[in-house]
């Protein structure tokens, strides 16, 4: 399986031809291609020659067939003047590759999910459905390329995650990139709960739904807010002690907040921070992404302590990305005027 899982996560992905699938048990391959996990993917167009021992990489000829019958294919010998022409069976130039839309669908059937898969970011995050784990309810999603160098970028929408206060993330990577997910969800590797067993695709359920509890445990468990905003009066604490902040320095911290609370976090691009600070009436703004980093700058000075305590910053930045709040939604607490 865990080949498998290497191939759907490789891109580009990775096909299968007939001499691969015949390694595999067949029970492992019957399961695959019962389940469309395993789809076929056309016909190669480059075989090793059997005409003769010397075993040459050749092109594949097809000619369509009449009718309904199906096409031909053969390879030419240019090396030798007894062979000419030799017929290949189709079967022998068929392609499989992992489908992870269907994956994920195999998945969300056996989690009782109760829905069709959707994909949330494109060819890299798929939403599973909604788990029930006791009292908890959690989104399910699977990620693609988790390990990548552009997965921070590729995952940092928040929307992505919408729907629910938890959510786990299948990958079909056995290392995610270290802080992928932003801290927002629980990352379980694909091959931990995905196995093949009396011909079908198994998932462990009960592994999920742990990590669905596990993540509200600790949702729960953060119940006094790290940060509370009182808009009206500008006013910001931190751990319960009172940040003196410049106006525009709170505007911009309230703004990154509402992204949190609203969106479950993610990253914030420069230039919606600068329209949404400098220009909240919808003038046409002009965009100055220095200023913006600048008050980040006097906002982290404010922060210093906390940072320093909980070795980390509570504000990050990325180039190209933006700016993006290191709290949780529980973790924040923005009172009403």
């Amino acid at each position: 399986m865990r080949t498998v899982l290497r191939s759907a996560d490789a891109t580009p992905s990775t096909c299968f031809g007939l001499e691969d699938l015949r390694r595999w048990p067949p029970e492992h391959v019957a399961a695959l291609q019962s389940s469309g996990v395993l789809e076929p993917t056309g016909f190669t167009t480059s075989i090793i020659c059997p005409g003769c021992p010397e075993h040459c990489l050749v092109e594949v000829e097809f000619l369509e067939g009449q009718g309904s019958e199906p096409p031909r294919a053969y390879v030419i010998c240019e090396e030798r003047d007894d062979i000419g022409r030799v017929s290949i069976p189709l079967e022998r130039l068929q392609q499989w590759r992992v489908s992870t839309p269907a994956l994920g669908q195999v998945i969300a059937t056996q989690l009782s999910a109760g829905s069709t898969v959707q994909e949330r970011v494109p060819e890299r995050l798929w939403w599973l459905g909604r788990v029930a784990a006791g009292e908890a309810r959690g989104n399910v999603l699977l990620a693609r390329g988790s390990d990548w160098d552009d997965a921070i970028a590729a995952f940092a929408h928040p929307e992505a995650f919408r729907g629910a206060p938890v959510s786990v993330v299948l990958t079909l990577s056995d290392a995610p990139a270290e802080e992928t997910f932003a801290g927002r969800v629980k990352v379980v590797p694909l091959s931990r709960v995905v196995s093949i067993a009396g011909g079908d695709v198994k998932v462990a359920k009960r592994a999920i739904t742990s990590a669905i509890g596990r993540a509200a445990a600790e949702t729960a468990a953060t119940a006094d807010p790290v940060l509370v905003l009182r808009p009206k009066y500008h006013q910001a604490l931190l751990h319960g002690d009172e940040l003196r902040l410049p106006r525009r320095s709170f505007d911009l911290l309230l703004f990154l907040a509402r992204q949190v609370v609203d969106r479950g976090g993610g990253w914030v691009p420069r230039d919606d921070i600068h329209d949404a600070v400098w220009t909240p009436g919808g003038e046409e703004p002009k965009v100055n992404s220095a200023q913006v980093d600048d008050t980040v700058r006097e906002l982290r000075a404010s922060f210093n302590e906390a940072e320093t305590g909980s070795g980390k910053r509570l504000i990050d930045g990325e180039r190209g990305l933006g700016y993006r709040l290191w709290l949780k939604p529980p973790e924040i607490a923005i009172l009403p005027d």
